[in-house]
């Protein structure tokens, strides 16, 4: 039997970016506030956190191109407020390894970190023109759990491939009443998605398979969650 969930959006802390990191060849130079988030799913026997997100002050040390980077709130607060410690958190969906999405994940002791193999793989061994964005001792002593492509996580959520922003993106499917949400494993925000028509991110390693993830997304997805969405700010459940 396949479970019904609802999504709660933590955003953990804003930063102003350069528009164009998230949209490919579109608004350069235009600046953009952007928060980072994590993702509470509920409704199974085990919540599942997806991304750990970051706090401020570690974000700075690594941030490449964020300026202005601020906390709106702690991760252990947020989730306590939602009545769910950290320490019961028993399994993280990583959509992908960048600093913003992995910087909490010392917090969660007993969690097990779901990432593609080979985004973990790719991290431990950037190519040289990556290799400023993977920080090796980030990872170590953490409890990853990889997977190949796409794969049931818990009934009626799974991870689905979607590459291109990074090599072993993976994007979140969640079953919910008013059809799937698709959380996106790449950087998005609320302009990628839109009338005027979708926009693959603007920071990528392989813009092709990232176009062709963004239109599998569309194709799958009732509810499309960017994953760095402006929108989502005070939004406190999906659906």
């Amino acid at each position: 039997m396949t479970n019904t969930y609802r999504i709660r959006p933590i955003p953990l802390c804003h930063m102003t970016m350069d528009k164009g990191f998230y949209t490919y060849w579109k608004h350069y130079g235009e600046k953009v506030e952007v928060p980072a988030y994590a993702w509470l799913i509920e409704g199974g026997d085990e919540p599942i956190l997806v991304d750990t997100g970051c706090s401020a002050t570690e974000f700075r040390k690594y941030a490449l191109m964020a300026t202005d980077i601020r906390d709106i709130i702690p991760i252990e607060e947020a989730l306590e407020g939602l009545g769910v410690a950290a320490s019961g958190i028993q399994t993280i969906i990583m959509t992908h390894l960048d600093t913003d999405h992995i910087l909490n994940a010392r917090k969660f002791p007993n969690a097990r970190l779901i990432v593609q193999e080979a985004e973990l793989q790719f991290a431990r061994n950037p190519h040289p023109c990556y290799a400023k964005k993977y920080h090796q001792h980030l990872y170590e002593g953490l409890n990853f759990a990889t997977v190949r492509g796409d794969a049931d996580i818990a009934p009626g959520v799974a991870v689905m491939a979607t590459p291109g922003h990074t090599f072993g993106t993976q994007s979140v499917v969640v079953t919910t009443r008013q059809g799937k949400a698709v959380i996106t494993g790449f950087c998005t925000i609320d302009d990628n998605f839109s009338d005027q028509g979708d926009i693959i991110p603007g920071s990528l390693v392989d813009p092709l398979r990232a176009y062709d993830s963004l239109v599998r997304v569309r194709r799958i997805a009732d509810i499309i969650i960017p994953n760095h969405s402006q929108s989502l700010l005070t939004t406190k459940s999906i659906p």
